[in-house]
């Protein structure tokens, strides 16, 4: 691993005294919507160690889709400031309801695409992001383009393929903007954790 790339890891992982930070605002006496920032805190922390792991075990294609869990954070969490009863939003969340089987406050079903355009003016990266980091989810074109390649013989029409728990046909330049996009999108849950904390009562989204 690289050391400029290390020090982005370590960077990301450092997070965790923000993740700290906002539990602590959040300790107490505590409402449904403060037990809601907390399964998204220790959610988030969690996948933060998680991706920082894989990719330190250059297993790459296990720390993709973990940028997808970590931009659900966000849509969920945002999704409890567009109903009119969040106490309400978070016991159904609790009891198993899906989000995106419940309505907002215009009585629209909160699924991820909905939850996607509502916040686009927010979040103009959005939509992209999400549809890169869906690729990893499910099999897709994004593995074959991990498992094969065209081979460095020089033969024509001969392919490299290559089985294993790390990612041997991925660039550091690969690694690097995954990185980046995790560490923009951590920022950017925690950023509005943050300003929820320090203006709880306000139940625009």
């Amino acid at each position: 691993m690289e050391k400029d790339l290390e020090k982005r890891i370590a960077f990301l992982e450092e997070s965790k005294f923000t993740h700290f930070n906002l539990a602590k605002l959040n300790s107490g006496p505590i409402e449904p919507i403060g037990i809601y920032a907390m399964m998204v805190l220790k959610r988030s922390l969690s996948l933060v160690f998680g991706f920082a792991t894989m990719l330190r075990e250059r297993n790459f294609l296990c720390a993709a889709p973990l940028i997808r869990l970590q931009i659900d954070n966000l849509l969920r969490f945002r999704a409890a400031f567009l109903v009119d009863n969040q106490s309400k939003f978070v016991a159904e969340v609790i009891e198993g309801v899906e989000v995106r089987k419940q309505k907002d406050r215009n009585g629209n079903k909160m699924t991820d695409d909905y939850l996607q355009r509502v916040l686009s003016s927010d979040y103009p990266w959005l939509r992209d992001s999400y549809k890169n980091a869906s690729g990893y989810i499910h099999l897709s074109d994004v593995h074959f383009f991990n498992t094969v390649r065209t081979s460095k013989d020089g033969e024509e029409g001969a392919l490299d393929v290559y089985i294993g728990p790390d990612d041997k046909l991925i660039g550091n330049e690969v690694y690097q903007e995954a990185l980046e996009e995790m560490i923009f999108i951590t920022h950017t849950l925690l950023t509005y954790l943050a300003d929820w904390s320090t203006s709880k009562g306000n139940s625009e989204a």
